[in-house]
């Protein structure tokens, strides 16, 4: 893969990381409990299987290494790191909000 693209991909999964991580810490001191995933359209089969998925504030929604492996999905998705926020994955388009 040639290094712009690449630079964009990364630099889109952190802002899009760091975006949901504020929100999260915002939400958090407002009081919300609970955190909701939404994908959107046209997802992916794991954003499609997280979505709706709801867990406790300090709760991730993917463990690592969990092997999440929804309907229509023709591997695992195998996080590093747990998932507490978007981006799930490289081409991940979701958000969490207050559930």
């Amino acid at each position: 893969e040639d290094e712009p693209g690449r630079a964009s991909d990364i630099s889109r999964i952190a802002a899009v990381s760091a975006g949901a991580a504020a929100a999260a810490t915002v939400w958090r001191r407002a009081g919300v409990r609970y955190l909701r995933w939404h994908s959107f359209g046209g997802s992916c089969p794991y954003c499609t299987g997280l979505s709706g998925r709801i867990v406790g504030m300090d709760q991730p929604f993917l463990s690592a290494g969990d092997g999440f492996q929804p309907d229509g999905a023709r591997a695992p998705l195998n996080p590093r790191r747990a998932v507490k926020h978007p981006p799930a994955h490289g081409k991940c388009d979701c958000v969490i909000a207050p559930a």
